[in-house]
């Protein structure tokens, strides 16, 4: 890929991006835009408006989101899903993953996101699918 349309290319794409450093005991996220691309060190403007520099290895993997329909998710499927808490304590989804098998086990469990103030983050296997419900009901 040619160095313009790669630019193009990582420029289009919201960036979500987990640092590791060296102890690798410290995640950090960086929620941006590719702004440019100079070298091995991507230019990030996060959400604030700052920019960060990125200096990705010599194997980076990159992660793209398509869009997807609910009747796409299969029992056995790895998932993740960021939703808001509810009053009531049950979880109102705002978007849902589908990942790639390669990534199964990836970020397991149910934890504090970055997507919104409060939001969370739950990441398994489905398993059970079902074709339809009654209604909007809360995720429990």
């Amino acid at each position: 890929m040619s160095g313009t349309i790669q630019r193009m290319f990582a420029a289009s794409f919201a960036l979500i991006c987990i640092i590791l450093p060296a102890s690798a005991q410290e995640t950090v996220r960086i929620r941006g835009t590719i702004e440019r691309i100079e070298g091995p060190v991507y230019v990030v403007k996060n959400r604030d408006g700052a920019e960060v520099k990125l200096t990705v290895s010599d194997n980076p993997m990159f992660v793209a989101i398509v869009p997807a329909k609910m009747a796409d998710i299969k029992q056995g499927m790895f998932v993740g899903s960021a939703g808001m808490m509810q009053p009531d304590g049950s979880q109102k989804a705002i978007e849902v993953h589908i990942f790639p098998e390669s990534m199964r086990g990836t970020g397991e469990g149910h934890y504090d996101w970055d997507l919104l103030p409060k939001s969370k983050m739950t990441n398994a296997n489905v398993e059970q699918a079902v074709n339809s419900v009654d209604g909007q009901g809360p995720c429990r």
